[in-house]
């Protein structure tokens, strides 16, 4: 139906400028059926200190459930022009494509940059029947930034540090597929 890619460069002024690419199906594209993308910057493992969540006081919560709750996929930037999403420009050729790059991304010094996520979606936007509306395909960026700048076969001394199978260093909190001196470990 749709594939699609999405990039993360600097421009000239230093600043996040995200890029969405990819195929879409011919049958979808002849079917003169308005497409649209939306564009999304997310951010992932935010705890409750500003964002308070009910039931983590219950009494049949588990003691350390505060501290371990975070939020996950809090839209913290609709990146596209129009909130439904911006309507897609498809080339014809030997093969149906598309292309979107955005205006550079705008962070607010209270997001986490490296708990950041850019998701986007080709979608139908059918106005008056919301069943027809559905998506197409969906991509994911993880984050958007890497501490690692290096990679190198030598012996190195062990450390602490860990990072999510994007690059980025992440804390002992952190759940899921970790790299911690050289090896991969899953963390639950």
């Amino acid at each position: 139906m749709a594939k699609i890619n999405i990039d993360i460069k600097k421009n000239e002024d230093n600043e996040d400028v995200v890029k969405v690419w990819g195929l879409l199906n011919k049958n979808i594209v002849n079917s003169e059926q308005k497409l649209y993308i939306s564009t999304y910057l997310i951010e992932n493992g935010i705890g409750t200190e500003n964002f308070p969540q009910l039931g983590l006081d219950d009494e049949d919560a588990p003691a350390d459930l505060a501290e371990k709750f975070r939020h996950n996929g809090v839209i913290r930037s609709n990146i596209c022009t129009v909130s439904t999403g911006d309507m897609l420009s498809v080339s014809k050729g030997e093969q149906y494509t598309f292309e979107v790059t955005y205006d550079p991304l705008v962070y607010k010094t209270a997001w986490n940059k490296d708990n950041m996520q850019i998701v986007s979606f080709i979608h139908l936007n059918n106005k008056t029947n919301i069943a027809k509306n559905y998506v197409l395909n969906a991509a994911v960026h993880d984050g958007l930034t890497s501490d690692i700048k290096e990679i190198s076969n030598s012996t190195q001394k062990e450390n602490n540090t860990t990072y999510d199978i994007t690059g980025k260093k992440v804390g002992k909190d952190f759940m899921g597929i970790i790299i911690k001196n050289g090896k991969k470990y899953f963390v639950k």
